[in-house]
């Protein structure tokens, strides 16, 4: 059974997507408690951190697909 978790055999675009969305997440927490509008900066830090992330994911597996990567 293959652990499809582990080497490089993974999904740029979902890491990329996942890790994003982590990021936003925790930067828009702490921009919403500082200005106190946690449910707003919420929001925005996880869609800027999904689109930064997709963006991100799509072009490592783009440079991987055309022989461009760094294997």
């Amino acid at each position: 059974m293959t652990n499809h978790l582990s080497g490089n055999n993974g999904n740029k675009m979902a890491n990329g997507v996942a890790l994003g969305m982590a990021a936003g997440a925790i930067l828009g927490s702490v921009i919403g408690v500082v200005s106190r509008e946690f449910a707003l900066w919420l929001a925005v830090g996880i869609g800027c951190g999904i689109a930064v992330g997709a963006g991100i994911g799509a072009m490592l597996d783009r440079n991987e697909e055309s022989g461009h990567g760094t294997d």
